[in-house]
């Protein structure tokens, strides 16, 4: 089977593989051959593709001496040139390059007059068919994104902007990073501490799980379709009380809970939604980053990176009235104005936007707190 070339060929798996995977799928197969055989490298490892669907490549893995390994989603997929491709550009196609050679792709040509380099060149061809693929700029867009990049930024708590705190001090003013200056800076009951050089040398807001929570003075309460990121660690696994998150309009509360749930919908009248539960599980020996992507009448849960799963409900239970004693709590329960449910553990940031954002942003802003934390 011919060899297949692509110039600047280049794109990122959006599903993690382990050494027995045998097919690789991309975000984008556009700037690719469209047929086989070809190769991709991936981190250290080369394949070769024996089929072609759409993004998703059928591929022979560890040739050419390399070790099938283990690489993680969002990492960057290429075609290179290799001494076995070379290997399988038949002589009889050095007469097809020397048409080649009169495309721009002349340059290539002079390194060598043999013809194989010709057809090196009419490759070169769909490589430019692959540079407008790459206007998509939605390939790049994968890659980390700062939270303000983003519009419909609606609350910024990063622990890394407190200022003026030693370390073991009291939070007293959690400053807001978005436009807005919804500063979290007032409770209740009792304010949680500030601990330096926690995670990546960057400092965290610790609650003790049992009194110290924050709320915004102005009571900031979410309404309609919101995405939330958080950046934690739990330091106990009681499934039903843990890092709370109100759900949009309030009334209705969507909790993040260490051991066997990723969040659940409370009705906000009494008892849990237990329709409602998306199951999974947060280690409460690492940080994680938690996602949330609440919309009208579904939910969806991410944890690290990885969909855990999506539930449905009654669309009113996101627009229900807004609670106007405490609004969005962090580090506790918010139940229609009853605090509970304490969170015990470490917050480092809090992100919410005020509506469900794309697949790829999410992915985005997931990078991002990924790569700041070292996670």
């Amino acid at each position: 089977m011919a060899e297949q070339f692509a110039n600047n060929a280049t794109s990122i798996i959006t599903i993690a593989l382990v050494p027995t995977d045998l097919t690789v799928t991309l975000q984008s197969a556009t700037s690719f051959p469209g047929i086989p055989q070809f190769r991709l490298l991936i981190d250290l490892e080369l394949m070769l593709v024996t089929a072609v669907a759409g993004n998703v490549f059928t591929v022979t893995r560890s040739i050419e001496g390399t070790v099938a390994a283990v690489h993680a989603a969002f990492t960057t997929v290429t075609l290179p040139l290799t001494a076995g491709s070379l290997v399988n550009v038949a002589g009889p196609t050095g007469p097809t390059g020397a048409t080649g050679a009169t495309g721009a792709a002349g340059a290539t040509g002079a390194t060598g007059p043999a013809g194989a380099t010709g057809a090196t060149g009419a490759a070169g061809a769909t490589g430019a068919t692959g540079a407008a693929g790459a206007t998509g700029a939605t390939g790049p867009a994968a890659g980390p994104i700062t939270p303000s990049a983003l519009s419909g930024l609606d609350l910024w708590l990063d622990a890394g902007t407190i200022t003026g705190l030693a370390d073991g001090a009291t939070v007293t003013n959690w400053p807001d990073q978005s436009s807005n200056g919804r500063h979290y800076n007032t409770s209740s009951g009792t304010k949680p501490i500030y601990k330096t050089a926690i995670i990546n040398s960057l400092p965290i807001v610790r609650f003790n799980g049992t009194t110290q929570w924050l709320y915004n003075s102005g009571k900031y309460n979410p309404s309609g379709p919101i995405t939330v990121f958080l950046v934690l660690k739990f330091t106990s696994g009681n499934p039903l009380s843990s890092a709370k998150v109100p759900a949009p309009g309030g009334g209705f509360t969507y909790a993040i809970n260490a051991g066997s749930h990723l969040f659940q919908c409370s009705d906000g009248v009494g008892g849990w939604a237990f329709t409602s539960v998306i199951h999974g599980f947060i280690d409460t020996s690492s940080f994680n980053v938690v996602t949330l992507r609440i919309g009208y009448g579904e939910f969806e849960g991410r944890n690290n990176g990885m969909l855990w799963g999506t539930a449905t409900d009654d669309p009113r239970k996101m627009l229900s009235a807004g609670d106007t004693t405490f609004g969005l709590i962090v580090g506790a329960l918010n139940n229609n104005g009853s605090v509970g449910g304490f969170t015990a553990g470490d917050i480092a940031e809090l992100v919410v936007y005020n509506r469900t954002l794309t697949t790829l942003e999410v992915a985005g802003v997931e990078q991002y707190l990924v790569n700041k934390y070292a996670l």
